[in-house]
């Protein structure tokens, strides 16, 4: 539920300005220019999440969610628009199934490579904090010991609470390399759609007759 109620404010603005950006074509404005909006919004949320922590609290991301969903509703009708402008109307139903097609396929074989790159980086990221966690580390010992203390306090078996400490901060790492890798990933992410600015300027208008968005659903 809470995660719902995040996450609506977004969609309601992405599916305004879907709306709004129709209007804004029919008027004569440049898919590039609200394509490039898009990428904007889209960059400014990737590069917000990645500079989140395990501190971030909900009205963080309920903010950040709003640029999400900005970013989206100014770039699904100027992707169609651009992909189907010129087309004879005949051709146009076509069109749109393969532009939906290679959407999709896109969006699975992006999902499959950052799942490639937060696992490795997740693992890289685990090496890296492991190797300052050891018995003769200051720091360790200290935590080790508040942990254990805390565990006694609250009635644990003696006998348990070292190797119940050692598992709280392996639950600690997970956290941390878990945090690293994905705000990482979402940077990268970020990088993609800046790129995404450069490639709309050499798409080439076509001039032909107008397509309506809606013939892409």
């Amino acid at each position: 539920q809470q995660t719902g109620l995040m996450m609506l404010p977004g969609a309601f603005c992405g599916g305004a300005l879907i709306g709004m950006s129709g209007k804004m074509l029919s008027k004569g404005v440049s898919p590039k220019l609200l394509l490039t909006l898009g990428f904007i919004a889209s960059f400014t949320f990737c590069y917000l999440v990645s500079q989140s922590n395990l501190e971030t609290n909900y009205n963080h991301f309920h903010i950040i969610l709003l640029i999400r969903g900005m970013g989206i509703g100014l770039m699904f009708i100027p992707i169609v628009t651009m992909a189907l402008s010129g087309l004879e109307p005949k051709d146009v139903p076509q069109a749109a199934g393969l532009t939906n097609m290679m959407r999709q396929l896109g969006g699975t074989i992006g999902i499959a490579l950052m799942t490639v790159f937060i696992t490795n980086r997740s693992a890289e990221h685990r090496t890296d904090l492991v190797s300052h966690i050891t018995m003769y580390d200051d720091a360790t010992k200290e935590r080790v010991a508040a942990i254990s203390n805390g565990l006694l306090a609250q009635g644990k078996n003696p006998n348990d609470v070292t190797a119940m400490a050692y598992g709280s901060l392996n639950g600690t790492v997970i956290k941390q390399t878990t945090m690293l890798s994905y705000m990482e990933g979402f940077f990268v992410m970020g990088l993609f759609f800046l790129a995404g600015i450069g490639i709309v300027f050499f798409v080439k208008s076509s001039k032909g007759a107008k397509v309506d968005a809606s013939a892409a659903h």
